[in-house]
């Protein structure tokens, strides 16, 4: 598959895994598509109403829900879409809609969106060659209060981060798209992979200062993703 198959493209992910939603964003983005993604309901819906999308990749079963009210605004918009979802709870709606079962290869995920893009939605349910990786786990409960995402775009080695695991309460700064803000860690665990992290504390600069946070930091990218409560 050419790795800019999806260029000049927008795509919607809504994933509420936070280490997902960071592997579908680097594999579209590798591809050459620009990606808006979202891990909770409220805010999928404000993207879903961007008027550059060219397509959509759904998980079903989200947190507080499900996806059926994205894709309902979706069809009333015309946008294409799919699922990327480990259920099929979505077939009773969508039954002809292209379903990639998860976990799937990058190959798998850039091929179907580029199918859904040029063709209408299929009645396959496409089996993957190879796993994306592992899931994050141990973000804790998920609540229904409002959260704010801010997609992290810098921040430390994983020197730091390692330190930080061992030594709690410290102080880091990570660049977030529009900002600079500092944070106090009180947890840091290593996520499946060597190079993730997964993170708990508080920010302590910038709009949301004193606000709880989880997220999941990549160091090999430097990229990552605060799941901010107000």
């Amino acid at each position: 598959m050419d790795n800019r198959a999806l260029a000049g493209h927008c795509i919607l992910v809504v994933e509420d895994e936070p280490l997902t939603a960071i592997d579908l964003r680097e594999c579209f983005e590798g591809a050459g598509a620009h990606v808006f993604a979202a891990t909770h309901l409220p805010h999928a819906l404000r993207l879903a109403e961007h008027p550059d999308l060219s397509a959509a990749v759904l998980d079903y079963r989200l947190g507080q829900g499900d996806a059926a009210q994205i894709g309902r605004r979706l069809e009333e918009r015309g946008i294409p879409f799919m699922f990327h979802s480990g259920y099929t709870d979505m077939r009773r709606l969508w039954p002809d809609t292209v379903l990639l079962a998860k976990p799937a290869s990058k190959h798998d995920l850039i091929e179907a969106v580029a199918r859904v893009l040029t063709s209408s939605n299929s009645l396959d349910t496409i089996r993957p060659r190879a796993a994306i990786g592992e899931r994050a786990r141990g973000l804790g409960e998920r609540k229904a209060m409002p959260t704010r995402e801010l997609t992290i775009v810098d921040g430390p080695i994983e020197a730091d981060l390692v330190r930080a695991s061992v030594h709690p309460q410290q102080q880091l700064v990570f660049r977030v798209r529009g900002d600079v803000v500092d944070v106090r860690l009180n947890m840091v665990e290593q996520g499946p992979e060597r190079l993730d992290f997964i993170l708990r504390g508080r920010l302590t600069s910038g709009k949301y200062r004193g606000s709880a946070f989880s997220g999941i930091y990549r160091t090999s990218s430097r990229t990552g993703l605060l799941c901010v409560t107000p």
